[in-house]
């Protein structure tokens, strides 16, 4: 092996242990100097045979080793004053230690030959010079020196007595020694290459702190990019919106309507995909964070359908889900993110299909008491999907050919979004799909348990044990019969069509039919006969019926003439609810329900006119905007350019509230807020954010800076209201500061509370001769 010499490269932290390991050495050195000398000198003969020698060579061992022991008590202060120093002096008194010792052995084998004193003498020698070298392989060139000093002696001393026994041990000697040297060469070498190894593993991890610290400012640095970028974004696409509201209620003609409604419909889009992009960077960078909330789970699923319902039937494709029985009504996680999963995977398998149905299953494992794993699967059995689609499905980007990309590809970038997402909930997400079983798209996510997780099920007793017959040719919407009629423990018929329920009614007379239910296929009035004919005749007329029916059907005036002809008939729309259903049934057999709470919007009012509302505002169009929209609810509005002149209009006169734009030029909106709750006092007036930006935590930095409640753009005049006549109503009064804040999911739930009064598939009316006409 090639020697290294690396003197420049020598550290000298690791010299000061190698040192002290001499110093500790030293030590043993010592004592077996001594102790050998004494050993041959007494038990030996050695004192009776040269007095006068052993006394001079024991007095020189004897100060020598008292050197050396001053020395190592003294390490500390004398290497501090320099390690050279030290190092030189140590092997000063090792060397002549070393060269005394060898003339002591010459004269051993000078004078006894192979002896006992001279094999002990010897044997030492050996020890102690291969302690020598092992334990200082950095010191490889003064070791060597050592080794001749020691070795070099004796051998010419055996060599010398010229005998066959003297020579061989001498030839062994030499060999031994070669033997140690090459040995302490290639620990030397060993050494060294250990440190420079060490030392680059140093230096690697340093250079890879670094480049994480960069990598981190990196990432912070494009997070804040992409928000900005955003709420650049979405600001003028927020006023855009903004006055195609505002233009959409003046007086247009049809084609202007239609030109209104499409331009809506192209900004709500590009909003979506500037959320989609800012989703993905943050899934990438893993800085997405989701919110812990106690929801509905069957209200997630039923915004779902809801939405998608209406896409799924115009294509011809029937649209429902089925719930496990023991699905808790209530899990802790982010209703948002889940909806934005489920809706991304639905409308998936909805874009590629063309016939058929789609149908969801949804259903909850218990991982432990507090903890359980969602399951989510998307069936199409009339769809599959090519290995190469399998794939590629869950990457925002394919390699296919950029010029055959279609709305159903663009979607893709949802799927990689949602399998980001549910990897955030530490769950899953998969693909299967073959010729005989069609295809299934599914994930799982873990969701907080609470200890409301099941609702209590009272069922009325004129509910139970109903006969009913259901007329289904939809798979999806016979399991979702069979699991939601289960609790009234009701005798279930499921027939293909109208001429088997009548066979099946006629053959079994003896216990008569109490609800009929029909599922009215998406491109078929032919149950509507059906339906009247067993409303006409006198046997049939006291079967309750309810229709299934798409939304483009109910518009149909055969329906809306079949509604008006039969009160014991009612239509719910398809993709069927839950809570619809049961509604249905409800009040078909006049079951009490409590009262559904009123409506809490407020939109105009006569006394909005009292309350003074501040709107600062940096951008012209979105001033027009919200100031549209304020006139609109009747409040007197004054406008603020940015915060600082926000702050001289509030030193000058009171307000009721204040709407505060949070990015602005020379003082931005959190400024302007904290300025403000220092001027005013403990009268404390409402200030509502309004900003673009979706940057996650921004919410809880408008309301750290004095803020009570937060907006996003673009604005929604509804969504508005809500939130005015929560801080100027009454109680918002009363509780002065400590009123809280409207959650999202609270805001939402207001803000389709009117749409849920509108299209409500229930409508009971107090009296008995009031009937439910329809449901929608």
């Amino acid at each position: 092996m090639k020697i290294a010499f690396l003197p420049n490269r020598k550290d000298k932290k690791q010299l000061k242990q190698i040192d002290v390991s001499l110093n500790r050495n030293s030590w043993i050195n010592i004592s077996g100097y001594l102790s050998i000398f004494i050993i041959v000198a007494t038990a030996g003969g050695m004192y009776r045979d040269f007095s006068g020698l052993t006394l001079f060579l024991g007095g020189s061992f004897t100060l020598l080793a008292l050197i050396r022991i001053l020395m190592g008590l003294r390490f500390a202060s004398l290497y501090v004053k320099g390690p050279g120093r030290w190092r030189n002096l140590f092997y000063l008194t090792a060397f002549l230690q070393a060269a005394i010792w060898s003339v002591f052995v010459v004269l051993l084998i000078g004078y006894y030959g192979i002896h006992f004193n001279t094999l002990v003498a010897l044997l030492f020698t050996l020890a102690i010079t291969s302690l020598n070298l092992m334990a200082s392989p950095v010191f490889y060139r003064v070791n060597r020196i050592f080794t001749v000093v020691f070795a070099f002696p004796p051998i010419v001393a055996f060599l010398v007595q010229g005998q066959p026994t003297t020579i061989i041990v001498s030839l062994l000697l030499i060999i031994y020694y070669l033997v140690l040297t090459r040995l302490a060469a290639i620990l030397y070498a060993q050494y060294w290459d250990r440190i420079e190894l060490r030392r680059l593993v140093q230096q690697k991890s340093t250079d890879l702190s670094q480049l994480l610290e960069n990598s981190e400012k990196t990432n912070t640095a494009r997070d804040k990019f992409l928000s900005t970028l955003t709420h650049e974004v979405r600001t003028p696409v927020s006023s855009v919106l903004g006055i195609l509201s505002l233009l959409n209620d003046t007086r247009l003609d049809e084609v202007q309507s239609e030109y209104v409604s499409i331009a809506s419909r192209a900004g709500g889009s590009l909003l979506e995909l500037i959320d989609d992009v800012l989703d993905f960077a943050k899934i990438s960078t893993r800085t997405l964070e989701l919110k812990s909330t106690l929801f509905d789970l069957h209200n997630v699923i039923k915004d779902c359908v809801e939405a998608l319902g209406p896409v799924a039937h115009e294509k011809g494709i029937e649209l429902s889900y089925v719930c496990a029985p023991d699905l808790p009504a209530r899990v802790i996680g982010d209703p948002y993110r889940l909806g934005q999963v489920l809706t991304n995977l639905v409308e998936y398998i909805v874009s590629k299909a063309d016939h058929g149905e789609v149908v969801i299953t949804l259903n909850m494992e218990i991982v432990r008491a507090d903890v359980g794993l969602l399951k989510v699967s998307v069936f199409d059995k009339n769809t599959e999907f090519t290995p190469e689609e399998q794939a590629s499905l869950f990457y925002a980007f394919s390699q296919n050919d950029r010029r055959k990309l279609s709305r159903i590809e663009n979607t893709r970038l949802g799927l990689a979004i949602s399998k980001g997402l549910v990897g955030c909930m530490r769950g899953d997400m998969g693909v299967h799909s073959s010729a005989e079983k069609g295809c299934e798209l599914w994930f799982s996510a873990e969701f907080g348990l609470s200890s409301q997780r099941y609702e209590p099920k009272k069922i009325a007793s004129v509910l139970q044990n109903l006969r009913i017959v259901i007329i289904a040719t939809s798979e999806g919407i016979t399991q979702f019969l069979s699991s939601e009629l289960k609790a009234l423990e009701a005798e279930l018929e499921f027939v293909p069509d109208a001429e088997t329920a009548h066979s099946l009614m006629a053959s079994s007379s003896d216990r008569p039919v109490d609800l009929m239910l029909i599922d009215m296929p998406l491109d078929s009035f032919d149950y509507l006969d059906f339906s009247a004919s067993l409303a006409e005749k006198e046997e049939t007329k006291n079967i309750k019926q309810i229709i299934f029916s798409s939304l483009l059907q109910r518009g149909d005036q055969r329906v809306i003439d079949h509604i008006e002809s039969f009160n014991s008939v009612l239509f719910l729309t398809k993709p069927l609810r839950s809570q619809n259903l049961k509604d249905a049934i409800h009040a078909l057999f006049e079951v009490k329900q409590r009262a559904a709470e009123p409506d809490d919007r407020i939109i105009f009012s006569d006394e909005s006119k009292n309350f003074r509302i501040l709107l600062v505002e940096d951008d012209e169009i979105n001033q027009m905007v919200v100031k549209g929209m304020l006139d609109k609810l009747g409040y007197s509005v004054f406008m603020a350019n940015d915060g600082k002149e926000a702050i001289e209009m509030f030193a000058r006169q009171a307000f009721d509230l204040v709407l505060m734009d949070c990015l602005m030029p020379e003082m931005d909106g959190y400024e302007a807020t904290e300025a403000i709750r220092k001027m005013e006092g403990e009268n404390r007036t409402p200030i509502i954010a309004i900003t673009a930006s979706s940057e996650e935590g921004e919410e809880a930095h408008c309301l750290a800076s004095g803020m009570d409640d937060f907006l996003g753009k673009p604005v929604k005049l509804d969504v508005l209201s809500i939130k005015i006549k929560h801080w100027l109503g009454k109680e918002a009064e009363d509780a002065g500061a400590g009123a809280g804040v409207i959650s999202m999911d609270e805001e939402k739930l207001l803000a389709s509370s009117s749409e849920t009064a509108k299209n409500d598939d229930i409508k009971a009316h107090s009296g008995s001769d009031n009937k439910v006409k329809m449901a929608h």
